[in-house]
């Protein structure tokens, strides 16, 4: 982390080493296995950036990007060389 700040950041050595102490001294253990998800069709959070989407037609699934949405409507849905209207 230290060498992200002083890189990417261009902070002062002091500043990484106050950094450094506050992570080790952190009371909590997060990951990415240990925070959970919102569920699917919550309301948008506070802190998370909202991103316009592609929705799957016959399920759930939903994706940044129309390329992974159409590959998921080819193997999941058998909708090979279908307009993109019938797949999102």
């Amino acid at each position: 982390m230290s060498r992200h700040l002083r890189d990417k950041h261009k902070t002062l050595i002091k500043l990484r080493r106050q950094v450094e102490q506050y992570v080790k001294e952190f009371p909590f253990a997060y990951s990415h296995a240990s925070v959970a998800l919102p569920l699917g069709g919550l309301a948008p959070q506070p802190i998370i950036l909202v991103v316009n989407k592609v929705l799957c037609q016959d399920c759930p699934e939903k994706s940044v990007s129309p390329k992974a949405i159409r590959e998921h409507g080819n193997k999941a849905h058998s909708k090979k060389r279908v307009p993109n209207k019938d797949i999102f």
